[in-house]
C-alpha cells in the first residue's frame, strides 16, 4: 500500500511560518530552533449513504496509521515493546520493594541501561528504575504508573502528559500537586509542585481522584516560580498585596520609599493568619483583574496594585494574562528581576528583531511570542478614504488615500452600478445586453428597458410627463404675443372680449374668496339664521341665577355672606346700619360716639419703662435702665427702678458689706444667701494628688488635681511629709491627701499661693 503523491502547490510550507521560536537573551540564530511543521489534518466522519470524495490527505492518513500499526506489531513481536510506546510513556522497573497499583506515584531513578554499557539499546529502549518518591530528590522527576507493576517487574508509566491520580487535598483552591516522601498512593496539593491540577473530585474525604498534567508547565515545564514562605504573627496581609523587603522584615510597599534595587513580592496564598506565601517571580492566580493588562505599584495606597501607569518612578509588578493567570515580574528594578520594561516579559521577543519607531507588537503563534511589526498608522482615519498599497517600495507600509474609479473591480462592458435585489445590500454591476438601454424600476426591482422614439406612440407624452424642455426645441413659436392687435371673446368666469371683459354674475363663489377677504364694510345685510356660535341669552323672566345671587332674574336675592369687606365701600356704614351701637369695656357699657371716662392714663414716659401695680392697684411706672432696653427680673418688693441690676436686689439674697474673695453661702433658717466673713490669710485647702518623685528627706514632688475627680487640670508642685519615717521612701504614683496654707503675701488662688504638706498618704 503506497501513499498517493500530493500535487505540487497544494499546502506547501510558507517560509514565514517555518521561522522557529527565538531564545531570549541569546545570539543563536532562530533557524536552529525550528519546530517541525504541523502535519495534522481534520478527518471528518460521514454518515451512511452520504456521498463523499476522499482527498489525498485523507488517504495518506489511513496509510500512515496502517504503517504505524504494522510497525508496532513487528516491534512487539521482536521483543522491542518500548518502540511502540506513545509520547510521554516509558517502561519502568519497580524497584520500590513493594507491589504497586495502577496510578501509583514513584520517583524516577537512573536508566537501567546506560550508554556506556550498550549505546544501541540505550538509544532504542529508554528504561528507568523507579523507587519510592522523595519530596526533594523527585520534586520534578516522578512518574505515574499506567498499569499495576509487581516488585522488580517492568511496566508502563507516564512521565509527560495527562493522567488520573489520587490527590491529598490541602486547600480547595490549590492548583498544583507535589510528591510526598515515601507516599506512592497520591500527590499532595499545594502552591508548588511538579503536576498541574486540571480537575479534582469534590468528594467528602481528603483524598480524591483528580486529573493532572505532568509536568506542571507543559512540555517545556513553563516558567519556574520563586516563592517564599513567610511567618509573621497576625500579618493582616491579603491576596495580591505588594510587599517590600526592608532588610529585616517584609512590609507593605510604599511607592514613595521603594528604591530601584528594593526586592518586591506579591502575596500569592495565605495558609493561615500567621503565614503567607510570597511570589517574587513566576505565575500566580488573582481575582478581579482586567485581562491582558499591566499592573503597577499604586503611588497613593501602599501595598496595592493599579492599572494606571504612574507618571513618576513607575514600578511594574505583574501582568494579568487572562482567566486569573498573572505573570509576576516584581523582583529588583535594577537587576535581572526588572519588571519596568515591556521587553522583560517572558512572552515578548525584542532581541531577535529590535523594534523601530511606530512599530507595534503582534502575536507570533508559531514562536508563541509578541514580536515587533510594521502597522498602518492613521488616527483618526480620514473620512471616505481607503487603504492603498505602498507607493515607494514593496516593503513600505500602505497609506490612506481617496477612492478612485479604478479601485472598482472590472465588470462587463456597458454595465452600471446598482442594487436590483429589492433589499438593503451592497451594489453590484448590472450588465446591459444592448446599446441605448435605460435602467428603470419596474415592479419594485431595477430592470433594463429600451425606450426609443419608435417605441413611443403618437401623443403618448403628455404635458404631465414633461419635467422641463428647452425653448430651442419648441417649433411654431409666434414672433410676438399676441402677434397682432385683436379682440376675441372670453369665457369661463368672464364675459365680453379681451379688451372689455367683465366678471360673470355669480362667478365669485366661496372658493374664489380668500379667507378673511370679506370685511364688515363689505356686508350690507346678514340674516340672523346664518350666524353660527350665537351665545344663549336668558329668557324674558324666570331665569335661574348663581354666584352671589340666588333665585331668578325676576326675583333675585343676595346670598348670605356674599357681602364682605371688599364689597362694602369706604364710609358707607353709619351708626344706623349697626345692630349694636355700644361697647362693653371692663363691665361697663359705652355708647358709640359718647365720651369714655375712667380709662387709665398711660404712665410710661421713656423707652424700657414697665407698668407695675401701685397703691390700690393703680398702675405705677417702673423706670427702665439707662440703655432703654427691656429687662425683666424678679426683685424685692421695695425695688423702684431697674437701673441698678445688682445681686443684692434678688429676693433671696442678702449681702452686707462684702469683702474681697468672699463667697455666698445659703443660710437655711433665714432662707437667704448671705456673704461669709472674710477668711484669714492662712486659709487652708485640701486636695487630692499623686507622688511623682522624692527630692530629699521628707520633700517630695507631686501632681495635684484641684478639680478632682476631673484630672485634666493639674498643679505640679512640691510637698513636705508631715509625719512618718524620713528614711522610708513613698513609691511614685501613690495617691495622697494634701493640705495647703495660703501664704500671707498671696494675692491670688494659684498653686504658687500655698505652702503644701502631705497629710495622709494613701498606699495602694
Amino acid at each position: 500500500m503506497g501513499a498517493v503523491r500530493r500535487r505540487r502547490g497544494c499546502g506547501g510550507p510558507n517560509s514565514h511560518q517555518e521561522a522557529g521560536r527565538g531564545v531570549r537573551r541569546a545570539s543563536l540564530p532562530r533557524c536552529r530552533f525550528r519546530r517541525p511543521r504541523d502535519r495534522r489534518m481534520t478527518l471528518a466522519k460521514v454518515h451512511s449513504g452520504q456521498p463523499f470524495r476522499m482527498s489525498a490527505e485523507t488517504f495518506n492518513a489511513f496509510v500512515d496509521a496502517a504503517t504505524a500499526y504494522q510497525a508496532s506489531q513487528q516491534s512487539t513481536a521482536s521483543g522491542n515493546p518500548a518502540a511502540a510506546q506513545p509520547t510521554g510513556m516509558v517502561l519502568v522497573r519497580n524497584d520500590s520493594d513493594a507491589d504497586q497499583e495502577r496510578f501509583a506515584v514513584l520517583g524516577l531513578s537512573d536508566p537501567l541501561i546506560l550508554p556506556s554499557a550498550n549505546e544501541r539499546v540505550f538509544l532504542e529502549r529508554p528504561l528507568f528504575s523507579v523507587v519510592s518518591p522523595d519530596k526533594d530528590l523527585h520534586a520534578r522527576r516522578f512518574c505515574v504508573l499506567q498499569e499495576p507493576i509487581a516488585a522488580s517487574d517492568v511496566g508502563r508509566a507516564l512521565v509527560l502528559g495527562i493522567t488520573p491520580v489520587r490527590l491529598d487535598v490541602q486547600a480547595d483552591d490549590d492548583e498544583l500537586a507535589a510528591v510526598v516522601s515515601d507516599e506512592t498512593g497520591s500527590l499532595q496539593t499545594g502552591s508548588d509542585g511538579g503536576a498541574r491540577i486540571l480537575w479534582k473530585d469534590s468528594g467528602s474525604t481528603d483524598t480524591v481522584w483528580g486529573i493532572v498534567q505532568i509536568p506542571a508547565g507543559g512540555g517545556d515545564a513553563g516558567t519556574p516560580n520563586l516563592v517564599l514562605s513567610v511567618t509573621k504573627a497576625a500579618h493582616g496581609w491579603q491576596l495580591g498585596d505588594v510587599l517590600r523587603w526592608s532588610g529585616t522584615a517584609w512590609e507593605e510597599a510604599d511607592a514613595g520609599t521603594v528604591g530601584d534595587t528594593d526586592t518586591l513580592a506579591v502575596v500569592g496564598r495565605i495558609p493561615d493568619a500567621d503565614t503567607a506565601l510570597l511570589v517574587l517571580w513566576g505565575l500566580l492566580c488573582l481575582d478581579g483583574l482586567e485581562d491582558h493588562t499591566d499592573y503597577w505599584l499604586d503611588p497613593q495606597v501602599p501595598g496595592t496594585l493599579t492599572s494606571t501607569r504612574p507618571s513618576e518612578a513607575p514600578r511594574l509588578i505583574l501582568h494579568h494574562a487572562e482567566n486569573r493567570l498573572c505573570i509576576v515580574k516584581a523582583g529588583a528594578s535594577g537587576g535581572s528581576g526588572s519588571a519596568t520594561r515591556f521587553a522583560d516579559l517572558t512572552d515578548v521577543d525584542m532581541a531577535t528583531k529590535p523594534p523601530t519607531d511606530r512599530q507595534a507588537a503582534l502575536w507570533d503563534a508559531e514562536a508563541e511570542r509578541w514580536t515587533p511589526h510594521d502597522v498602518v498608522i492613521a488616527d483618526p482615519i480620514p473620512a471616505h478614504q481607503v487603504l492603498a498599497g505602498p507607493a515607494n517600495g514593496a516593503a513600505a507600509p500602505p497609506t490612506f488615500r481617496d477612492l478612485r474609479l479604478d479601485d472598482l473591480p472590472e465588470t462587463q462592458a456597458c454595465s452600471v452600478l446598482g442594487n436590483p435585489s429589492g433589499s438593503d445590500q451592497a451594489p453590484s454591476a448590472i450588465v446591459a445586453f444592448a446599446d441605448d438601454r435605460a435602467l428603470l424600476r419596474v415592479g419594485g426591482a431595477l430592470q433594463w428597458l429600451q425606450i426609443t422614439t419608435p417605441l413611443l406612440a403618437d401623443d403618448a407624452v403628455t404635458d404631465a410627463k414633461i419635467a422641463d424642455v428647452g425653448w430651442a426645441k419648441l417649433t411654431g413659436v409666434p414672433n410676438a404675443f399676441p402677434p397682432t392687435a385683436h379682440a376675441h371673446l372670453v369665457g369661463g368666469d368672464l364675459t365680453g372680449t379681451t379688451d372689455n371683459a367683465h366678471l360673470r354674475v355669480g362667478a365669485v363663489g366661496a372658493a374664489a374668496l380668500a379667507d378673511g377677504a370679506v370685511t364688515d364694510g363689505k356686508i350690507v345685510s346678514l340674516s340672523w339664521s346664518k350666524l353660527t356660535d350665537v351665545p344663549t341669552f336668558p329668557g324674558s323672566s324666570g331665569g335661574a341665577l348663581g354666584g352671589d345671587l340666588s333665585g331668578t332674574t325676576d326675583n333675585a336675592q343676595i346670598v348670605a355672606g356674599a357681602v364682605g369687606t371688599a364689597e362694602i365701600a369706604d364710609g358707607t356704614v353709619t351708626n344706623a346700619k349697626l345692630q349694636h351701637d355700644s361697647l362693653v369695656i371692663g363691665g361697663g357699657t359705652y355708647h358709640l360716639g359718647d365720651t369714655v371716662t375712667g380709662l387709665l392714663a398711660n404712665p410710661m414716659t421713656a423707652k424700657g419703662d414697665l407698668i407695675v401695680g401701685g397703691a390700690a392697684g393703680a398702675p405705677t411706672r417702673l423706670p427702665g435702665n439707662p440703655g432703654g432696653t427691656l429687662q425683666i427680673v424678679t426683685c424685692k418688693s421695695n425695688v423702684t427702678a431697674l437701673t441698678a441690676h445688682v445681686l443684692d436686689a434678688l429676693e433671696d439674697v442678702t449681702i452686707a458689706t462684702p469683702q474681697d474673695k468672699q463667697q455666698l453661702a445659703f443660710d437655711a433658717p433665714s432662707g437667704q444667701w448671705r456673704n461669709t466673713a472674710a477668711g484669714p490669710a492662712g486659709q487652708n485647702i485640701c486636695l487630692v494628688g499623686t507622688i511623682t518623685g522624692r527630692f530629699s528627706g521628707n520633700l517630695y514632688g507631686a501632681v495635684l488635681y484641684p478639680a478632682y475627680p476631673n484630672t485634666a487640670t493639674t498643679w505640679p508642685t512640691s510637698v513636705t511629709q508631715l509625719q512618718g519615717d524620713p528614711t522610708k521612701v513613698i513609691p511614685n504614683g501613690t495617691w495622697m491627701l494634701v493640705c495647703g496654707n495660703r501664704k500671707a503675701t498671696a494675692t491670688g488662688y494659684a498653686v504658687g499661693d500655698y505652702d503644701f504638706f502631705m497629710q495622709v498618704p494613701v498606699w495602694l
